[in-house]
């Protein structure tokens, strides 16, 4: 039984000392997922990708999943400003595995202060069996 009461009390802790850090800070984020059949199996794979702000940085992640292994499974993320009334790419990253049945990749980035969204292009293949698809975020807002 102690132990039981010394976990509750543990958990709520933990929960209330994160809410005292996220309500203090400027944290946005947005996510974007879309689902989408692979080719000729009809089988449903899921990509999504996010953008979040912490302080002067932004997170930004991707994921993309299907229900079997693929030859080849890739991403292509583009961080995107909004200058001079419109959207710009400022930095690229990209990843590709091989005989997996998903990709996830992630990156910290310093940036300036602005208006930032995030699109990602998601690739499956495997031989007579292949997919993409975008997926885009909201903007978001380092201050």
């Amino acid at each position: 039984m102690k132990k039981i009461i010394v976990s509750v009390i543990m958990l709520l802790l933990v929960v209330s000392m994160s809410t005292v850090v996220f309500a203090g800070s400027d944290m946005q984020s947005s996510t974007h997922t879309v689902y989408f059949g692979s080719g000729l199996t009809d089988v449903f794979s899921t990509a999504s990708c996010t953008i979040s702000v912490d302080s002067s940085y932004v997170n930004i992640s991707n994921y993309t999943s299907t229900p079997y292994d693929y030859d080849v499974i890739m991403y292509e993320m583009e961080l995107m400003k909004y200058e001079n009334g419109s959207w710009t790419v400022k930095r690229t990253y990209s990843a590709t595995a091989y005989n997996t049945d998903y990709l996830y990749g992630s990156r910290r980035v310093y940036v300036s202060a602005g208006s930032y969204k995030l699109r990602t292009y998601h690739y499956i293949y495997s031989p007579g069996d292949e997919d993409d698809t975008y997926t885009y975020t909201q903007s978001v807002t380092v201050p």
